[in-house]
């Protein structure tokens, strides 16, 4: 069983955590906000299998939360939902380490959202 854990804003979460529930093989942890992400992998640093997070999260920034997860969960992979993928945006979070297909346009549709997912879990051999 995967372990997601999806930081967005409430409305998006309910979109996009409904699509996943489309993935047996995933269980999708939502939070809101930064803070609380950061308190979540800290409280079970070893649980999560993929976070997905949003750029513009609320009480920490999503750059932020990447900078302390790539510190104290190196291996965890991190696929951004940002409202920006412009080359200053792009480049900004490539010098974070997140690569480009690791980057998804936002808004987005859940049926897109879902195939990237997929995609991801297959990419990262998260998957059986």
């Amino acid at each position: 069983m995967i372990q997601l854990l999806l930081a967005t804003d409430g409305p998006r979460a309910m979109r996009l955590s409904g699509a996943l529930l489309d993935l047996p093989e995933v269980t999708t942890h939502v939070v809101s906000d930064g803070r609380t992400l950061l308190d979540r992998l800290n409280e079970a640093p070893t649980f999560y299998h993929l976070v997905v997070l949003s750029h513009d999260l609320a009480t920490v920034p999503g750059p932020d939360c990447i900078t302390v997860i790539r510190q104290l969960h190196d291996r965890l992979p991190i696929l951004v939902l940002s409202d920006s993928i412009e080359p200053d945006r792009l480049s900004e979070l490539a010098n974070l380490g997140v690569r480009r297909r690791h980057i998804l346009a936002n808004p987005v549709e859940p049926d897109r959202f879902l195939e990237w997912i997929e995609f991801m879990i297959d990419d990262l051999g998260l998957g059986d």
